[in-house]
């Protein structure tokens, strides 16, 4: 029996925040890596998940980046001291364990006030979602053997996810210039042609993800402490 040599396939597990009409900034953070990988990450995930939520008396499902940063719902009553260990243990683990991120953010008001809705017929959501896909074709497509390597897997949207689907199915040939393709290259072919969606609270280090939208876009030691020890992604605003 012949087997051959495949390169690892990578999952991307995304989370946004600030999609809710009244944030200044909608951000996107995806987390990426080989599925050889995602045991440990997992199990490992799952140890430091319950050593965090330990450090409040309330149950916890999942890792709101939001409350975990201003202290608010279940981590209303936390030290602010406390729950900045807990960022700061949370972003040195996924440093340790070198992860990729892949980040987008987009001005609200900019974006409102632009014409780049009406020239790409995509709401402030879908723009975002793309431009992770974007990130990651550009990141991944120098590899060999890596074509449709890629898989992203969003936190549950009911709403988008069929759009998303189909845009990724076939991309608007504008996005052709972001990850310079070539004449002979199919469209986005480092990714699987459609989109997955879990839930966070169904899906182990899922959670992962959904912590760090926040946090993220609000503080800059979080930022320090991602860019200088996992590998990030380009972005653009």
């Amino acid at each position: 029996m012949t087997y051959r040599t495949w390169s690892p396939m990578k999952l991307c597990y995304v989370d946004e925040t600030g999609t809710d009409g009244n944030s200044p900034l909608v951000v996107f953070v995806g987390v990426i890596a080989d599925v050889a990988r995602v045991h440990r990450t997992r199990s490992e995930f799952e140890q430091l998940f319950q050593d965090l939520t330990g450090l409040t008396d309330k149950s916890i499902s999942e890792l709101k980046g939001s409350n975990l940063y201003y202290g608010k719902g279940r981590w209303d009553g936390v030290e602010g001291e406390v729950r900045h260990d807990a960022i700061r243990q949370l972003c040195d683990w996924l440093a340790e364990r070198k992860h990729s991120l892949v980040l987008a953010a987009l001005d609200a008001k900019r974006f409102a006030g632009s014409d780049l809705a009406q020239l790409t017929s995509l709401d402030i959501w879908m723009c975002g979602a793309l431009h992770v896909a974007l990130q990651i074709q550009k990141a991944h497509q120098g590899a060999k053997k890596n074509k449709g390597a890629s898989f992203l897997v969003f936190d549950e949207h009911k709403v988008k996810g069929d759009a998303l689907a189909e845009l990724l199915f076939a991309p608007p040939a504008w996005s052709d210039d972001y990850y310079g393709r070539s004449k002979k290259q199919l469209a986005l072919d480092q990714i699987t042609d459609t989109a997955f969606y879990a839930r966070s609270d169904h899906v182990g280090w899922c959670r992962l993800p959904t912590s760090l939208p926040s946090c993220s876009g609000g503080s800059p030691r979080l930022r320090t402490s991602a860019s200088r020890k996992a590998t990030t992604a380009s972005l653009t605003v």
